[in-house]
């Protein structure tokens, strides 16, 4: 046990100051983690600040949307912020793709019930996994979640979800990958090992990781922004 000890300790002594300092000197790697804190920062001030302020703890506890965003979204954005951190970027997509549908199925879930159900956000849950146990996931984004939000919100989750797909979480996504590299560098940091700074090699992937986190961004807005229309629209009709 002492030795795992000793690994963490140099894990955290001598690898994760040189990967800051990778993301100090390499543009790209700075531009990245930018757009990461950027992300943190949205969520943050959805699920920590304005929905605490605006919903009581029954609204929360009853729909989906806001309570996934507090105890998984806002979880999984740590977790991508850390990954990143410690160098191991091709699991930053991950937490992305869980999330996504995770809003996929929290926005299906709470405008296919009455506003007046009574249901709490784990028994809707536990209805619609039992559902939609047969249907693909690809259909219940742009069929069964676009007869609800329309095609235009529907099709940037499931083209952001299947976009994540093709990105390391696959073995074909590294296939994939093997096409981007050039013989005559150095391999990128993800096929050396985690607690590698980042340099040139990595850049390509970063730039495209960069781009993922920005798309998430915007449709984590335009979801929360969506949900909180229909709410709000729902609850004047009761009044």
């Amino acid at each position: 046990m002492e030795q795992c000890f000793e690994l963490v300790e140099k894990v955290v002594n001598d690898s994760v100051p040189e990967i800051v300092s990778s993301l100090k000197s390499n543009p790209v790697a700075g531009e990245t983690l930018k757009e990461i804190c950027n992300l943190l920062v949205d969520i943050t001030e959805i699920a920590n600040m304005e929905i605490p302020r605006n919903y009581s703890a029954e609204e929360v506890m009853r729909f989906c949307i806001p309570s996934t965003l507090i105890t998984i979204v806002k979880p999984a954005v740590d977790h991508l912020f850390t990954t990143y951190v410690f160098g191991a970027y091709p699991l930053c997509y991950q937490p992305i793709r869980i999330s996504i549908e995770a809003m996929a199925y929290s926005l299906y879930a709470d405008i296919n019930e009455s506003l007046e159900n009574g249901k709490t956000f784990d028994e809707k849950f536990q209805e619609l996994q039992a559902r939609l146990k047969e249907v693909s996931m690809s259909k219940v984004f742009k069929k069964k979640l676009g007869d609800m939000v329309g095609k235009e919100l529907s099709n940037k989750l499931f083209d952001l979800w299947r976009k994540t797909s093709n990105d390391f979480l696959h073995f074909t996504g590294y296939i994939e990958k093997f096409k981007m590299l050039d013989p005559a560098n150095p391999p990128p940091s993800y096929m050396i090992g985690a607690f590698v700074g980042y340099d040139a090699s990595d850049e390509p992937f970063l730039e495209e990781l960069k781009n993922t986190v920005r798309e998430f961004r915007e449709l984590l807005k335009q979801t929360w922004n969506y949900w909180r229309h229909w709410y709000n629209t729902q609850t004047s009709k009761l009044k």
